[in-house]
């Protein structure tokens, strides 16, 4: 898995690192040792460092992927409810941060690339939304990218053949921008 960005809460760097990068910006920032000390995990200093860092950090993903595609993109979604899972879709522009846009009601949010796609997951209180970012195909018309749409929204076992004949995965373009 290439990770693009996640929340505190996937554990991607632990309190502890994120207690020792808070200290060095204070250091660098010339607060005095006490100061320094007195830091401690848990405390208000270091929960706005966290916010900030993480702030930074989905601005910077924002900023890398300010591209814009061929086609739009389509978020298609298993939606994690109250009652159960339910499958779903967003159409978002054509702008490759639009993928940001999805989890905005989440608490927590994790944007990755693996096998071949670029994927989403977000936790939230009923459950989970698990999302895969697609792009219509050119070739795709009016009508098919209707007739995908509406066997996504019906739940239709067709839904994942129209998606594979009228979509195509976005992994391309972002790994043209991360360069792997």
């Amino acid at each position: 898995m290439k990770l693009i960005y996640a929340t505190r809460n996937y554990d991607v760097i632990t309190d502890e690192e994120l207690l020792e990068e808070c200290r060095e910006n204070m250091r660098v920032n010339d607060y005095s040792a006490k100061e320094i000390n007195n830091v401690m995990i848990g405390s208000d200093r270091f929960y706005q460092f966290v916010y900030d860092y993480y702030e930074d950090w989905i601005d910077c993903e924002k900023a890398n992927l300010n591209v814009l595609l061929d086609e739009n993109i389509i978020a298609i979604a298993s939606v994690g409810l109250w009652n159960g899972r339910v499958r779903g879709y967003k159409e978002l522009s054509n702008k490759l941060s639009d993928i940001f846009s999805c989890f905005l009601s989440c608490e927590e949010s994790m944007f990755y690339a693996e096998k071949g796609n670029v994927s989403g997951k977000g936790i939230h209180h009923d459950g989970s939304n698990c999302i895969t970012y697609r792009k219509w195909r050119e070739k795709a018309s009016y009508e098919m990218r209707e007739k995908t749409l509406d066997a996504i929204r019906g739940q239709s076992n067709k839904a994942e053949s129209l998606i594979k004949r009228y979509t195509q995965s976005i992994y391309p373009d972002v790994a043209k921008v991360y360069g792997w």
